[in-house]
């Protein structure tokens, strides 16, 4: 099984959210002093959020950008800066090559994400395709993690149907 990253991270790379910090903060700073300063708050946030001090990745992300906001003394709404952020992450570019791969690779495959939900399923919509759906239009087996016995949706149909992970170790 593989689990594979298809999402072209050039395009997250123009983000101009580093450079509207850079040309708004009051000190002379690059780019990458900036980035590396909003990875580490960043990092130490998701590090420290779990269990009853859980928080969504987007939180996360707002106070993160906050922070380094504050930090570089810049003028800006962090708001703003995360919205440029989330605004590429529900619409991501996918290599050229992915969908083929997909449609031709004949071993599983296993996509993961630790991403919040309302991201991956605005990512979906974008591309016009249902995780259910998508996976099986690609070949790939549609497995639905139920863990809250929600009804399914009349046009989707799972390959197959859990309740937890254990139960798809069991069915595999």
């Amino acid at each position: 099984m593989i689990n594979l990253a298809y999402f072209v991270p050039e395009k997250l790379k123009k983000n101009t959210s580093r450079g509207k910090i850079q040309e708004s903060a009051d000190c002379k700073v690059s780019k990458v002093e900036i980035g590396q300063y909003w990875r580490e708050c960043f990092s130490r946030l998701c590090t420290n959020s779990f269990g009853d001090g859980f928080r969504t990745l987007r939180e996360l992300e707002l106070e993160s950008i906050e922070k380094t906001i504050r930090y570089y003394k810049a003028d800006l709404d962090p708001v703003d800066v995360s919205q440029m952020l989330f605004d590429y992450w529900v619409k991501p570019d996918i290599f050229p090559d992915a969908k083929e791969f997909y449609e031709n690779i004949n071993i599983p495959v296993c996509i993961l994400s630790n991403i919040d939900r309302q991201d991956i399923v605005q990512a979906i919509e974008y591309h016009e395709t249902s995780d259910v759906f998508g996976a099986q239009r690609l070949g790939i087996k549609a497995v639905w993690l139920n863990r809250k016995h929600k009804k399914r949706k009349k046009d989707i149909f799972p390959d197959m149907e859990i309740k937890n992970l254990v139960d798809l170790c069991k069915r595999l």
